[in-house]
């Protein structure tokens, strides 16, 4: 049996680790923050002292950190993974990360006899939990085939996308398109609205009333999705530059991310994601249903 570590342990990484409890394996656990890994402890997850400490009694370290110069921080800042890890050892990175800092850290982990799997997921902490997570991979393709009943525990749509970085790369369009849709439809939303229209029939002809009814214009009020408009922001920052990198004009998708920087400064980093709706009708002097006075 594969012995896994997973290093972050926040709601993704957390949620990972039940996964893997649930069907069978106890993954050993890292976070910087201790606070974080108490709730697993105290589900029986062994806690690992350092990063160092977790890659010397693993195989497979899978990784769930904000961004990738936190990857970077966790493989080669002092007591870092890196130190402590077995030559074969393989980093499954799960961040949000940016495509060519994940290179540069493949290229830095395999001066040491390490590999990397960069691994895009979507599908939330539920998603996470229950092992259904839609995931992108990057990477060696012998070395993705070796650990694919791994990956397999994560989740149940797999997509192989080409060599070290496209797995990040296609997470972030992802999240790119994503972002922009759900901004562009509560504009429409709220057009409607104002205009006199039902919001909730406007949804029904426009195709765009899941999330919306569900989340935002819920009659008992609005629910969080469970993301942070910081992380959210971060990810429009990659999709950016990774637009930047290959040259590529993207003049709507840079407006969503000056949009989602305003909520972030306005809302704070820690507000959900779908704050930005909040934003959105403070500028149009409207509401749509679901608000809390």
């Amino acid at each position: 049996m594969t012995t896994i570590g997973i290093i972050g342990c926040g709601q993704m990484g957390g949620a990972m680790w039940s996964n893997f409890k649930n069907k069978g394996h106890t993954a050993i656990v890292y976070d910087v923050r201790t606070e974080a890994t108490k709730p697993l402890a105290a589900l029986g997850a062994p806690v690992a002292k350092s990063a160092k400490e977790l890659a010397s009694r693993v195989s497979v370290i899978v990784t769930s950190l904000p961004a990738s110069h936190d990857v970077e921080k966790a493989m080669f800042g002092e007591g870092g993974a890196a130190e402590g890890a077995k030559p074969g050892t393989t980093v499954i990175d799960t961040t949000s990360g940016h495509p060519s800092v994940t290179r540069r850290i493949a290229e830095r982990l395999q001066e040491k006899g390490l590999r990397m799997i960069d691994c895009g997921v979507s599908g939330g902490p539920q998603g996470a939990n229950a092992g259904t997570l839609r995931i992108m991979l990057g990477g060696d393709s012998a070395t993705i085939e070796e650990h694919m009943a791994t990956i397999k525990l994560l989740g149940s749509e797999i997509h192989n996308c080409g060599g070290v970085g496209a797995g990040h790369a296609m997470k972030t369009l992802l999240n790119l398109r994503n972002q922009v849709v759900n901004t562009v439809t509560a504009e429409v939303l709220l057009i409607g609205a104002k205009f006199g229209l039902d919001p909730k029939l406007v949804g029904q002809v426009v195709g765009a009333s899941g999330v919306f009814n569900n989340y935002i214009m819920n009659p008992q009020g609005r629910k969080a999705i469970g993301f942070s408009i910081g992380l959210a922001s971060k990810d429009y920052d990659v999709a950016m530059s990774l637009a930047n990198d290959v040259g590529v004009t993207a003049l709507l998708s840079s407006t969503g991310q000056q949009i989602f920087r305003a909520v972030k400064h306005g809302q704070g980093p820690d507000a959900d994601v779908f704050s930005f709706v909040n934003t959105l009708e403070d500028w149009a002097h409207f509401n749509l249903p679901g608000r809390q006075k």
